[in-house]
């Protein structure tokens, strides 16, 4: 979903001060959710951070996941580019990874909470129950 960050100062991006930023985590492609979790290792790594964490609290890849909604819509920029950003700022990039995260993890819980009853037992066409395939 595309959304705008407004800025509460502005960061500088291939010499301009941009004010506001767009970002859509629907455009987060898979290669880009990896390099969030590695980009948010890597920092834990040079803070001396480094535990286990879970994924829905790891306030890092939020963060990350945040750099890559606004990636996925700007092409130009770069995660150094984003990185600029300071203060509160900062919490509205990892909120919009956040939030994402949090998003997907409803969707499984309702895709997981469907009442037995609806489940539809079919079997494939042509196929009588108990049949096995035969294999080899």
């Amino acid at each position: 979903m595309l959304e705008t960050i407004e800025l509460r100062k502005p960061v500088m991006i291939d010499g301009e001060a941009v004010r506001e930023l767009t970002c859509d985590t629907d455009l987060i492609t898979s290669d880009q959710f990896i390099d969030a979790e590695i980009l948010a290792a890597n920092a834990a790594m040079r803070l001396r951070k480094m535990s286990t964490k879970v994924v829905e609290l790891d306030a890092g890849f939020h963060y990350y996941l945040g750099v890559m909604a606004i990636l996925a819509v700007n092409p130009g920029y770069v995660v150094e580019d984003v990185e600029r950003i300071k203060g509160p700022d900062v919490l509205k990039v990892m909120k919009v990874g956040r939030n994402f995260m949090i998003a997907g993890a409803e969707e499984d819980e309702d895709e997981d909470s469907a009442p037995i009853e609806d489940w539809e037992d079919e079997e494939p066409e042509g196929e009588e129950p108990g049949d096995l395939p035969i294999l080899g």
